[in-house]
């Protein structure tokens, strides 16, 4: 199977509105290459569409345009990260071609437990009480969701934008062979990368000036992770959260 792409095809990649990580600095820079170095006609669709200024400052410096509205015709494509939100997107359009990029399985089934009221009612209810009294929370929902995730994965193909999804792009191997061994056709898998911000890549570091210290991602894999910490009761554990691009690189700088 291949992606045609027609002189008149419209390009929207989906990215939640004013939110700056990982996954959505992706989706700019996959607008700004399809612009810039294919010159197709990509823009963002930020959801929520309503938001005045929706752009986040990290990402203005791409210069991407965005649109508020997509025109669904069957020439144009879609293309929306894993997250639970942007796969709900896809139940707006009938007659365009979607695509799922896979930024992260595990934030695909982490975002579906977070995102329903359902999930974990009690701990949420309970941490909700306790913070109210005593500022402080009982139960480590990421957590509790992770387990939940490891024991009783979801059938992706219970979900109607996923099943009907044209293509599914992904950056691992790993997230190839989860689509493949969930039932995703072989031939609806294309494989798309990422890359590191050049920022990060430029960035001069004085080796003298390391600390005994470890920078973490607390969203990746943190139940391995809080193992390791505390294993490790000598070293000081920072996790990269709450910061901007260059506290993290100087974080990291550090560690």
């Amino acid at each position: 199977m291949v992606i045609s792409i027609f002189h008149n095809t419209k390009i929207y990649v989906v990215a939640p509105a004013n939110t700056f990580t990982g996954g959505p600095e992706l989706l700019h820079q996959l607008v700004y290459h399809l612009r810039n170095n294919l010159n197709l006609d990509a823009y963002m669709y930020y959801i929520p569409s309503s938001i005045l200024d929706p752009v986040h400052s990290a990402f203005k410096k791409y210069g991407n345009p965005f649109v508020r509205e997509v025109k669904d015709k069957k020439e144009n494509l879609i293309i929306v990260p894993e997250i639970i939100d942007g796969i709900k997107t896809l139940k707006n359009f009938s007659n365009i071609r979607k695509a799922i990029w896979w930024l992260s399985v595990d934030n695909f089934y982490l975002s579906f437990i977070l995102n329903s009221k359902k999930n974990l009612f009690l701990p949420r209810a309970v941490n909700k009480l306790i913070f109210l009294l005593f500022k402080k929370r009982i139960f480590d929902i990421q957590e509790i969701a992770y387990r939940k995730i490891r024991k009783n994965q979801l059938n992706l193909n219970k979900f109607k934008a996923i099943r009907d999804a044209d293509y599914h792009f992904v950056q691992s191997y790993y997230a190839m062979k989860h689509l493949e061994e969930k039932g995703i056709e072989k031939n609806k898998i294309f494989y798309l990368s990422d890359y590191l911000n050049e920022e990060f890549l430029k960035t001069q570091t004085d080796l003298s000036q390391k600390e005994n210290i470890v920078a973490y991602n607390p969203k990746k894999g943190f139940a391995f992770t809080r193992k390791i910490i505390s294993s490790a009761k000598d070293i000081k554990f920072i996790p990269l959260i709450n910061m901007t691009r260059d506290e993290v690189i100087k974080t990291l700088q550090r560690a």
